[in-house]
């Protein structure tokens, strides 16, 4: 399931090669843009959970809204094509699956019509214990 997109435009000054954006660079962002995802994905499931137990009772009690923080376990990224520098690119991040306190993601970069795939990337998020919903 899609749980959020970016959109990026990268500058000149972040090359590792001449006119290629540098892979740590890419990293870097997909694990961003993974953290972003997991946040929207819990805030969306919290306040989903939050609208069936109000719709159910007569006792609504103000939103919570508490995500709980998780942090990168494991990052995977696989370079499928270079990427130009000043280029545009769009992020989608997926959730692929939860088991417990581990959330599995993975993400795509690729150019905005879809035609050029630059990255992709797996995640696992640990969920820390006592740090809100788990």
């Amino acid at each position: 399931q899609e749980i959020a997109v970016a959109n990026i435009r990268f500058g000149k000054y972040l090359n590792g090669h001449d006119g290629i954006v540098h892979g740590g660079i890419i990293s870097l962002l997909l694990d961003d843009a993974f953290g972003w995802g997991y946040e929207a994905m819990e805030r969306f499931t919290n306040t989903s959970n939050e609208n069936d137990n109000n719709s159910s009772s007569s006792n609504s009690s103000p939103p919570q809204n508490v995500v709980a923080m998780a942090v990168t376990a494991n990052l995977n990224v696989d370079y499928r094509n270079p990427l130009p520098a000043e280029s545009d690119v769009v992020v989608r991040i997926y959730h692929d699956r939860s088991e417990g306190r581990k959330v599995y993601l993975s993400a795509r970069m690729e150019s905005y019509d879809g035609s050029v795939l630059y990255s992709e990337a797996t995640a696992l998020y640990i969920k820390l214990r006592g740090s809100g919903r788990s």
